[in-house]
Parts: structure tokens; sequence; C-alpha cells
């Protein structure tokens, strides 16, 4: 089982907390991405002197009734660790989608009309 596949028995809550730089206007639409690839996942944004986000925390909270060979066995899939290496992996894929997309420039030429340059 994957990160952001829950395992509803033992798992009882999973955090994130994403860092963006100051000023990025994007971060309403990096939180739906992550929440539509991380069902459940209780996504929280930070800013900080950086160039690009990236995941700052991650935290996974077990059932405390499950016992410690059923949380011990969860914890090997779906532990802190991975589930920042699959949400990292997450914001990577997104800035090479927007930086593949920011290679096409629309731009007006002498007349006033705009164009795709590449």
């Amino acid at each position: 089982m994957t990160s952001n596949q829950i395992s509803p028995i033992y798992v009882r809550k999973r955090s994130a907390v994403i860092a963006v730089p100051y000023g990025y206007s994007d971060h309403d639409q990096l939180v739906g991405f992550i929440q539509s690839k991380f069902s459940g996942l209780k996504i929280s944004v930070v800013h900080h002197d950086i160039s690009k986000p990236e995941v700052h925390e991650t935290e996974v909270e077990y059932d405390s009734s499950a016992s410690a060979a059923e949380i011990a066995r969860e914890i090997t899939s779906n532990d802190s660790r991975s589930v920042m290496d699959e949400v990292a992996a997450a914001i990577r894929s997104r800035q090479v989608a927007d930086s593949q997309n920011a290679e096409r420039l629309e731009l007006p030429d002498p007349g006033g009309n705009f164009r795709w340059e590449k």
C-alpha cells in the first residue's frame, strides 16, 4: 500500500506542511493539485525564503486502538517519510509541467495580434 492510500483502520490522520516562496501566487492551485493526488491529506502552507515550493514537514497519526504489531506493519508502508517523498514527487511533477507550459508564451506581434512562441 502506498501512502496515498489510507488504511482506514490504523491511520487516523495524515498532514503535510508545504513551504512556498514569499509572494507565491499559485498556492491555492498547488493545494488543490496535492489534494487531488492524496485524499484525506490535511495541507497547510507556510511562506519561506525559498525559490520554489517544497514539502516542509509531514505527520502520520495512527489509531491507538490498533495493536503494536498492526501499527508496526502499517508504518512500513505509510510513515511520514513515505508521505513526504510522495508529496515531494507530486510537487516536482507539477513544477516540470508548469515549466514546460511556460516555454510557450503568448506575445503580441507589431499589429497587436497574439501569437505563440516557443
